[in-house]
């Protein structure tokens, strides 16, 4: 039997064992020192236990295929084992990086040796996704630190190239909608979690007019508390009719 399924195009199944950790939290807090010595202490077994509830919940939810952002690492391994075994197709692109101007974001513009950003020769080879202009702050922090946008950096480093997956942009101007016309890129909004951060959800209507693919997904359980593709379209519905689009 072959039954269709939706896409969750960007989620955090790692956060399960933190789910609820950032409500009430600002989005461009810093996750505090003890969350990390925590988060690089779980055994294996609560990774494989979080991927297996979180994944499980993407299948009740009917969700068939999901972009997660895990680490090349134990979780990452993990999840993958376990979303083999639950039947669920999973995409954990080798350039996952962290926030524009954090994290290893900021590996973009301050080390452009890295061994994931070897401009053309990488982009050839390899998707990139990465949280982009998430918040007007990040916009901020990064062009003061390096002259330019997130999405101007990309696409001086030939990363708009290849199957650019580019996650939140509700901060991204017309500016960056123009340069991001005609590439490979796939926009991801996940409306109920930016709602619940009080973040905003990048406009739909001018990414119509610049012909720019979109994608929804439900973000990290550490954001929101569904696992629901339908909430999502709820959200993006609302968000959108505040400004007009016409669907």
């Amino acid at each position: 039997i072959v039954l269709p399924s939706f896409t969750n195009a960007h989620t955090h199944s790692f956060e399960y064992a933190f789910k609820g950790f950032k409500h009430g939290r600002d989005i461009d807090s810093p996750h505090p020192d003890w969350f990390w010595d925590i988060y690089n202490k779980v055994p294996e077994e609560l990774h494989r236990l979080s991927a297996m509830v979180h994944y499980g919940e993407c299948l009740a939810a009917g969700i068939g295929v999901v972009i997660d952002v895990l680490r090349d690492d134990l979780d990452g391994m993990v999840a993958r084992k376990v979303a083999e075994d639950v039947g669920l197709k999973v995409f954990t692109f080798g350039g996952n990086t962290g926030c524009d101007g954090f994290d290893l974001g900021s590996e973009l513009s301050r080390n452009i040796d890295h061994r994931w950003y070897q401009g053309r020769k990488w982009a050839a080879s390899k998707p990139i996704h990465m949280h982009c202009l998430e918040t007007d702050y990040r916009r901020r922090k990064f062009r003061k630190k390096y002259g330019v946008s997130t999405v101007e950096q990309l696409d001086k480093q030939h990363l708009l190239e290849r199957d650019t997956v580019l996650t939140h942009c509700g901060a991204a101007n017309e500016e960056d909608l123009e340069i991001l016309r005609g590439k490979k890129v796939l926009l991801v909004a996940t409306p109920k979690a930016e709602s619940y951060l009080g973040e905003r959800t990048v406009r739909f209507d001018l990414l119509q007019k610049y012909g720019i693919s979109l994608a929804l997904g439900t973000d990290g359980p550490c954001y929101s508390p569904y696992t629901d593709m339908f909430e999502e379209m709820r959200f993006a519905i609302a968000s959108s009719q505040r400004v007009g689009t016409k669907w």
